[in-house]
């Protein structure tokens, strides 16, 4: 028998996860996180505070951030603590040099600028086109049904509101370093690496980059510590458990079995990590599960590298978010497009910087260790050409991704965590932005991870969590895998 049961039992550390938990508690459940000691999300280096990965906060304004945060009433609380930077971004190519704002007038006049003729004006349209299929995804993100959909009348509602979004195409011929902007924010953020991802990835990335990217003082840490802080404001409970196996009674999921031999009972469970983790913990996987664990498999990985320099080594006139694109006619992975996150120099004068990019999942040849390795040297080599004699004003240089020694700090070694996975849409996703799905093949248990929308980075994480909570609060109500209402005359 369960030593203690819970309404929800969320397994994993998850962001989606997590605010499907605080949602669910907020909603009156008895709610559950068990934990698994997730890695820090920051660490300290000599005398620095650095960041696991940035926390490039886009899509606030759109419909699934709003109605979480709204929900969870901390929009004002948010929005105190958010930094925000004019212009949104800076777009560095060869030649090229834009402050990139949510005015299509002042882009017009920068690209005919910086274009000097050579097809500014269908470069000019071709960037509002996108931006305006961008803002047609908000049709999906309203929906109460979930995306990706989960039964037959939401697959229903879900497949109207995709017949309104225009995915948008790049033109043959059009200028390279056009061809970048559009389709750099998502190169970048959302998780998938360009050329895979689709077009309307590319397009809310761009509509989302252009109307802000703002930064949380202490990123994901104090992200993870807001949703911490509300969701045992309403009740949640957050306990380190390492579990063993996920239980199951006449087809559904009933709790889970921990290493340490206990027995916690729930009527929902949200599995909040990777879908092979989740095939572990199951004696007999569903069919359905074990089919979304084989397809699913990491295309690349987002490495970070943390800089601190003196102020003399930020160029006038830099931005606070920079993406940068070497050769517009190669695909934008690796030391091709990489994003610098600059953050105000501190009393000592000092700037962080943080670099991200994206490495290929090395073939058979090499390991993963040996790509990081080479990236890391050839980023910082590009990082002249952006950021001219940096390199003679380095305090630190260290990505928390390997195992060796920070430049500027002898004897400092600190390896904190992997590289974080990219996962590819599946071919015939809707709209080409999911890779798994809610549903895994068995009653009463829900997937909230990283691997559902990956096409849409931390945007995606929010809808996820939103979704996610909608399917684990319906309770015996409704059975909101097979989108059926079960009253107790049945």
């Amino acid at each position: 028998m369960p030593t203690n049961s819970y309404d929800l039992v969320v397994i994993g550390d998850s962001f989606p996860g997590l605010v499907t938990a605080t949602l669910c508690a907020k909603r009156g459940m008895r709610v559950l996180l068990a934990s698994q000691g997730a890695s820090p999300e920051s660490y300290r280096l000599g005398p620095y505070d650095l960041p696991v990965r940035a926390l490039p906060l886009t899509g606030l304004e759109s419909p699934a951030a709003l109605r979480v945060v709204g929900e969870l009433n901390f929009t004002h609380l948010l929005r105190r603590r958010l930094q925000e930077y004019t212009p949104s971004f800076q777009f560095v190519a060869p030649n090229v040099r834009l402050d990139i704002t949510d005015d299509n007038i002042a882009l017009g006049r920068q690209l005919t600028r910086e274009l000097v003729g050579n097809g500014a004006a269908e470069a000019s349209e071709l960037v509002g086109r996108f931006d305006a299929s961008g803002l047609g995804l908000d049709a999906v993100m309203t929906l109460d049904a979930a995306f990706p959909a989960t039964g037959f009348r939401s697959r229903r509602e879900v497949s109207r509101a995709i017949e309104a979004v225009v995915a948008p195409e790049i033109p043959d011929g059009i200028n390279p370093a056009v061809r970048a902007l559009l389709a750099g924010p998502a190169a970048i953020s959302s998780g998938t690496l360009d050329p895979i991802t689709s077009d309307i990835a590319r397009a809310r990335a761009l509509h989302t980059w252009r109307r802000g990217v703002a930064r949380l003082e202490g990123g994901w840490q104090e992200l993870h510590d807001i949703f911490r802080d509300k969701f045992a404001s309403h009740g949640g409970e957050v306990r380190e458990i390492w579990p063993e196996e996920i239980t199951t009674s006449w087809g559904k999921a009933n709790g889970l079995r921990t290493r340490g031999g206990e027995t916690i009972g729930a009527e929902q469970l949200v599995a909040a990590l990777p879908v092979d983790q989740l095939v572990d913990l199951m004696p007999k996987p569903p069919k359905r599960l074990v089919q979304m664990s084989e397809s699913l498999s990491p295309v690349g990985y987002r490495y970070t590298l943390n800089l601190v320099l003196d102020e003399a080594g930020l160029p006038e006139g830099m931005g606070a978010n920079v993406l940068v694109v070497t050769d517009p006619d190669k695909p934008l992975v690796g030391d091709n497009a990489f994003a610098l996150y600059v953050a105000p120099p501190d009393d000592e004068a000092r700037i962080h910087v943080v670099i991200e990019a994206t490495c290929p999942k090395p073939d058979g040849s090499g390991s993963l260790d040996e790509a990081l390795a080479d990236l890391r040297v050839r980023l910082r080599e590009r990082l002249e050409e952006v950021m001219p004699f940096s390199r003679d004003h380095v305090l630190c240089a260290h990505s928390p991704h390997e195992s060796v020694e920070a430049e500027g700090l002898s004897d400092e070694l600190a390896a904190i965590a992997e590289p974080v996975p990219l996962w590819p849409a599946l071919p015939d996703a809707p709209l080409g932005l999911s890779a798994a799905s809610y549903g895994v093949g068995l009653k009463r248990l829900t997937l909230a991870n990283d691997q559902i929308l990956p096409g849409l980075g931390i945007e995606g994480a929010f809808l996820t969590g939103w979704c996610a909570a909608a399917v684990a609060s319906g309770g015996k109500r409704k059975d909101f895998l097979k989108d059926e209402f079960v009253t107790s005359a049945q």
